[in-house]
């Protein structure tokens, strides 16, 4: 009976060791892009690509932005509040960036309740203003 047990466990052992195996090669084989969406170079930038659309993205910062934010140009809504044309220009503010701070904005700004796609729309318009020349 001892024996049996040992054989049995051994062989669950092997079974697990081999189906391992067969996963670390599946996912060996597959492309390190697999699952990842696919973007036009054009819009890609160097920390990530850009997904959203610029245009939604601009009436949603009409939206939740505006009140506090210039959009463009040299009007000043609040001195609290930075134009987005000048932060869009800022070459540390990549889309990643953008990404994590309208997820987990700073203290002063008001929580902003978007959604993921909202973000991505935001952060499109905010890459193509910063593409922008200032006025």
């Amino acid at each position: 009976m001892k024996v049996k047990v040992e054989m049995n466990s051994t062989l669950l052992v092997i079974v697990a060791l081999g189906g391992s195996i067969i996963a670390h090669q599946s996912a060996m084989a597959a492309p390190p892009d697999a699952g990842t969406p696919k973007v036009p170079a054009s819009s890609a930038s160097s920390s990530s690509p850009v997904i959203g659309d610029p245009k939604v993205g601009a009436a949603i910062a009409q939206r939740s932005c505006a009140s506090c934010h210039a959009l463009g140009g040299a009007r000043i809504v609040s001195d609290k509040a930075p134009n987005l044309a000048v932060v869009a220009h800022d070459p540390s503010r990549t889309p990643a960036y953008f990404r994590g701070f309208l997820s987990k904005p700073h203290p002063r700004m008001p929580p902003l309740p978007l959604t993921t796609l909202e973000i991505e729309n935001l952060v499109a318009y905010l890459d193509q203003l910063g593409r922008m020349p200032l006025q």
